[in-house]
């Protein structure tokens, strides 16, 4: 069981939530840019694209909701057929129990992929390459500071990137045990159980946050770079700041995504493995 087999098994339906979450981006990709018009709009006496404004918002809504909806349908199916399939496969080659508890729940974590996982990936996509596009037509200097951003970022994703592939190695070893360890029913090794599964998970945790914080630090940067840059600038309008400063943040949420999406497919790597045994 990977993540290909399920995909070809019901891309179909895959396809068609990405389609809605595709289009419920584009249009939040067009709200920066509709907004800064409003507000110019509306300081120069004029109601028409705010109008144009609310329009689009509720257009978006209404996509987003819509495709929640389905999604909800759509992967809740996907589970429990993916699960089904796992438990007879596991238990056709004498996996013991213990092993075949925790890959079920592992299986869980290749449907959230195509569920969370991808659409983070695709916002991440939209928005970072997206607003880079929309902040080279209004200010070029903003638009190199963003680029000059990516070159730290990637070196502290490939450093933390790896201490995270080992973590969840460690993590998913000890979470197949945990059956096994409980029916024991020896107090001392379900505490000592339990004590390893819960470092592993704050170690996990501090990895990610201090990913975190590094990367903040290069992005406060990028946000004093930006508002100097409008040092002097008068001919600017306050509708253009507005959109530039929604495109630069739009970009950064972005970028913050990405330590979540390193640690996710190091985890799906290994899951992977374990399932396909």
């Amino acid at each position: 069981m990977n993540l290909k087999n399920i995909f070809k098994q019901y891309y179909q339906q895959i396809v068609f939530t990405y389609a809605l979450f595709n289009l419920e981006n584009i249009l939040l990709l067009v709200k920066p840019l509709l907004m800064g018009m409003a507000i110019d709009g509306l300081l120069s006496g004029s109601y028409q694209a705010l109008i144009q404004y609310v329009g689009l918002y509720c257009l978006a809504m209404f996509t987003g909701i819509s495709r929640r909806m389905y999604d909800t349908r759509t992967y809740t199916s996907i589970y429990a057929n993916t699960a089904s399939n796992v438990i007879i496969r596991q238990n056709d080659q004498n996996i013991g129990l213990s092993k075949v508890t925790a890959r079920v729940n592992m299986s869980q974590k290749l449907v959230d992929f195509f569920e969370t996982d991808v659409p983070v990936l695709l916002t991440t996509l939209y928005t970072s390459i997206g607003a880079l596009v929309m902040i080279y037509f209004y200010h070029s200097s903003i638009f190199t500071y963003c680029l000059l951003l990516l070159l730290p970022l990637s070196v502290i994703n490939t450093y933390y990137g790896g201490i995270a592939t080992v973590l969840t190695q460690k993590f998913n070893d000890r979470s197949e045990k945990g059956v096994d360890i409980i029916q024991q029913n020896n107090p001392k090794h379900i505490r000592k159980f339990f004590d390893i599964i819960t470092r592993l998970r704050v170690r996990i945790s501090d990895n990610e946050a201090i990913g975190f914080f590094f990367t903040e630090m290069f992005v406060i940067g990028l946000m004093l770079l930006s508002l100097m840059a409008f040092y002097g600038q008068s001919q600017i309008t306050a509708g253009e700041i507005v959109s530039i400063f929604q495109y630069v943040n739009m970009y950064i949420l972005a970028l913050d995504d990405i330590p979540y999406l390193i640690i996710q497919l190091v985890n799906l790597k290994d899951i992977q493995r374990r399932l396909q045994e």
